[in-house]
């Protein structure tokens, strides 16, 4: 079924025009401070809506793009959503918590030139709809045997906590590969040559403190190939005071235990305690703790990747701030094709 378009024409200003391009109407903004209102074709009710603008990719000057909204007492910043780019749209999964009888749409902040739209759309998400994307949010980052256990769960909560909890879920499919110009970030502040690296590994030979840092690993069952990932991610850190303390709940994939063979043959860094019986996640963490000898301990899962420069991190800052008890980092995800996406940067107290 054909989304009906809520938006049922656009209220111009003096910063915009439109014109008939191909068939298609195009909406042109320019001046120092372009905004339209949107004509909806009813006041909307509370509930999660989507809406989407694509733009032609020769005027994307585009910076700050927002939607106001007015809930009866006008337009306010506080009120205001920043927009998403996504291929060549503007995006944005929403929830509004109370009805809204207008909306102001601002394509940039500051003068753009031009920039040209063609069409926008606004449209309201259903129930199905939502449950849809839940799915889909899960389905590609938790590829394990608790796919159908994550999607019951994100339904319970979606069901009694409603937005707060559920809105991560639902807009992630906002997000195109490079969400926020993420690869660009990586490229200037998270990508290091090879003489870079030599240097940092030069310099955490200096340092004056040098922590042995315990990484505690709980495995059941994990894909050999996502394993292997795993350690070796470990094994690629610029710090080289760590030990790897691996914990197998009782794994029944022979392949696990020829692997573990052979990372404790290679690395003696890396030591391995295979549980008699499966005990669940707390139990097998804390069979690998009680493996730890560091002067730090940190939880990695069977899964996951460190980035190489994770470990050096920890011990530059504990040679600046030696009084540090506990440490917390910034995150993101591994797409299916290698790529990282979504990242999670944490405020300077979490």
């Amino acid at each position: 079924m054909k989304e009906k378009n809520l938006i049922r024409g656009i209220g111009f200003t003096q910063d915009m025009y439109v014109r008939r391009n191909a068939g298609k109407l195009q909406f042109h903004f320019f001046g120092m401070d372009p905004r339209c209102f949107l004509q909806l074709k009813q006041s909307l009710a509370g509930g999660w809506y989507r809406f989407t603008a694509p733009y032609l990719p020769e005027t994307d000057t585009l910076q700050q793009p927002k939607l106001y909204f007015d809930h009866g007492r006008g337009y306010f910043e506080e009120l205001s959503l920043e927009l998403i780019k996504c291929g060549n749209s503007l995006v944005k999964t929403f929830f509004l918590p109370r009805k809204t009888v207008g909306i102001r749409f601002d394509p940039t902040t500051g003068s753009p030139g031009v920039a040209a739209f063609q069409g926008l759309t606004l449209t309201r998400i259903t129930l199905p709809e939502i449950i849809k994307r839940i799915y889909r949010s899960i389905a590609p980052v938790n590829r394990t045997r608790f796919d159908i256990l994550s999607f019951l769960i994100a339904i319970k909560l979606f069901l009694t906590k409603g937005k707060s909890i559920t809105e991560n879920l639902l807009c992630s499919e906002d997000y195109p590969v490079d969400p926020f110009n993420y690869q660009k970030w990586i490229r200037e502040n998270d990508s290091y040559g090879p003489a870079e690296i030599a240097g940092f590994r030069e310099q955490q030979d200096q340092f004056p403190l040098r922590p042995l840092i315990s990484i505690l690993m709980p495995v059941y069952n994990t894909p050999p190939a996502w394993l292997q990932e795993c350690i070796e991610s470990v094994r690629a850190q610029v710090y080289d005071r760590w030990e790897l303390c691996i914990a197998d709940d009782a794994s029944s994939n022979p392949a696990l235990g020829e692997m573990f063979r052979h990372y404790t043959t290679l690395d003696q860094r890396i030591k391995v305690v295979t549980r008699d019986k499966t005990g669940g996640i707390a139990a097998c963490s804390n069979t690998a703790l009680r493996m730890a000898n560091g002067d730090f301990s940190c939880l990695l899962d069977h899964d996951d990747l460190l980035s190489p420069m994770a470990l050096y991190r920890i011990a530059a800052c504990l040679n600046d701030n030696p009084e540090t008890d506990f440490f917390y980092s910034d995150e993101d995800k591994i797409d299916d094709k290698g790529e990282r996406v979504l990242p999670f940067f944490k405020p300077d107290w979490s």
